[in-house]
């Protein structure tokens, strides 16, 4: 019955040491000691940096290399230097996922032996470029560090001619690479979830950053005229957008009312909505400058200013409370819904968006804000808000809301608006901001 266990379970480690120290040449088995020493040490290290600068030293040293050569998997796909000791200095080398090299390694998963003139019969087929690489690593044997889940990576080794490796030591070599692959696909495998880890976080930071940004710019505090009543606001989502909005009194007494969408997510688009806000201020100083120059000269610094895929959707309003005659113009925004005596009209009269065309033209409209009217400008996030089902709240149903609260004042009409879309959405996440102005005329 004895004859039917596993050696390893009739033996101690210590008597198994003894035992395989009796069967075997001294040399033999110190390499085969070393080998189990080296193993074992493999196995206990799980970051990637600690595993070559301990590993591959040890490794190198113990079986007296003149060079070693490290190659692990990168993204793209081809394997790339990673370590590197010894009479080498040859980063730049690289082999290819389709490489003869790496297709033998992945198939036979055993240590490759190359013949000084490279007649080795699985390089008959071999590029001139896998050639090349093994000639400039003067590679003598090749370990492919094989894992669970396939070849994270190999080695690349030499040493002086009069000392070959023998059967036995290949045999080891064999068995170590196996070690030194799953070693490989866990340390790699952490790696990668710690740099995700870090990209989360730098993501969190740039967000919660353009989110301050966000609110540093939207108006503190809304400007009081005589019957002009205004109300705004901005819900950040999860995922803070290029939502914008301005209200504030000219140098001539007009009010200016913008509202707009800044293509794209964080502090790229924060940083572009800081500049379309400091420039239309500026702008707005000018003593009767026109609307489309200012839409004309807006869209020229946007695409000046901003990569190709940056634009954003802007909607221009310019009050005279002693006329009570508004003038707008639509840089490609949602249309803006005027609604007076239980009629509904939707501004559209501009122009393309700002910052796609390098020269735009844009046209101007100017109407009568009648008293007991309300002008109400929103983001597309507003009227794109989704239910758990994906059904949208829709234009409708923000008339539905603003015309049921059509007695209220613009601030209670702003805080219904809001919890009726939330209602709506029943909890779900929304993932663009909601903005939402109301300009009113008092009767």
């Amino acid at each position: 019955m004895q004859a039917d266990i596993p050696i390893h379970r009739r033996f101690s480690t210590r008597r198994l040491k003894d035992w395989t120290k009796q069967k075997l040449r001294p040399a033999i088995y110190d390499r085969y000691l070393f080998f189990t020493e080296l193993g074992e040490e493999t196995s206990h290290i799980v970051d990637l940096a600690s595993l070559m600068r301990k590993i591959p030293a040890r490794f190198a040293t113990g079986l007296r290399l003149t060079s070693l050569t490290i190659f692990l998997r990168e993204e793209a796909g081809s394997y790339c230097v990673r370590h590197q000791q010894g009479e080498m200095n040859t980063p730049d080398v690289r082999f290819s996922e389709k490489s003869s090299t790496v297709s033998h390694l992945r198939r036979t998963q055993r240590p490759a032996p190359i013949a000084r003139d490279y007649s080795t019969p699985w390089l008959f087929l071999a590029d001139r470029a896998d050639i090349s690489a093994l000639q400039i690593l003067g590679a003598q044997l090749v370990v492919p560090f094989v894992g669970r889940r396939g070849l994270p990576g190999f080695a690349v080794i030499r040493r002086r001619p009069d000392q070959p490796f023998g059967p036995m030591e290949i045999r080891l070599l064999q068995r170590f690479g196996h070690q030194m692959g799953q070693a490989l696909e866990a340390a790699l495998t952490l790696e990668a979830l710690v740099a995700e880890g870090r990209k989360s976080e730098r993501m969190t930071r740039e967000l919660e950053l353009a989110r301050e940004v966000q609110e540093h710019l939207l108006p503190r505090t809304l400007p009081s005229l005589p019957r002009i009543s205004v109300s705004g606001r901005c819900q950040s989502a999860e995922r803070v957008g290029g939502d914008y909005f301005d209200v504030f009194v000219t140098e001539g007494g007009k009010l200016c009312c913008a509202i707009g969408d800044v293509s794209g997510k964080g502090i790229p688009s924060a940083l572009l909505m800081a500049t379309l806000r400091a420039c239309l201020r500026s702008l707005m100083l000018q003593p009767d400058v026109s609307l489309i120059e200012v839409m004309r000269r807006l869209n020229g610094l946007i695409y000046e200013s901003s990569s190709a895929s940056k634009y954003a959707t802007f909607f221009l309003a310019l009050l005279q409370p002693e006329t009570n005659e508004m003038t707008y113009v639509n840089g490609g925004h949602n249309p803006p819904l005027l609604m007076e005596a239980g009629k509904v009209r939707r501004l559209t009269t501009g122009g393309p968006v700002l910052g796609l065309f390098p020269v735009a033209e844009y046209e101007s409209e100017t109407l009568i804000l009648e008293p007991g009217a309300t002008l109400a400008a929103y983001t597309d996030g507003f009227s794109e808000a989704e239910d758990a089902s994906g059904e949208e709240w829709g234009e409708r149903g923000l008339l539905f809301s603003l015309n049921s609260d059509a007695t209220q004042p613009p601030a209670t009409q702003m805080l219904n608006a809001f919890a009726a879309v939330e209602r709506f959405a029943q909890g779900a996440p929304q993932h663009d901001d909601m903005t939402l102005l109301l300009v009113h005329h008092d009767n």
